[in-house]
């Protein structure tokens, strides 16, 4: 018999903080990522709060997937990891690298 014996009322309570903690950090994401729209500025620290909230709504929601979910996740991961361009691409594609483009008006 184990010295610490978990009881049916702290599993229980442990269960609901994580379901609490998980919505926190995905309302957290949420807003932050909402500011970051509204603010027009995709880059900051409330960009970066809300990134590593939803991680870690991710890091604790990965744990009560099942396997076939764990496998649709892997396999969709890797077709979009393989088709996705790569950083020399991306900024060739951005007019961000490229100073503006001055037929529109938007030189940095």
């Amino acid at each position: 018999m184990s010295r610490f014996p978990l009881s049916s009322g702290f599993v229980t309570g442990l269960t609901s903080a994580l379901h609490r903690v998980r919505l926190a950090c995905l309302t957290l994401a949420w807003v932050a990522a909402l500011i970051s729209i509204v603010m027009a500025q995709p880059s900051g620290s409330v960009a970066a709060t809300g990134a590593i909230a939803f991680g870690m709504f991710i890091l604790l929601t990965i744990t009560g997937l099942r396997r076939d979910s764990l496998v649709i996740l892997a396999v969709d991961t890797m077709l979009l990891v393989e088709s996705m361009p790569g950083p020399a691409a991306s900024c060739a594609a951005s007019r961000l690298c490229r100073g503006g483009d001055p037929r529109h008006g938007d030189v940095f």
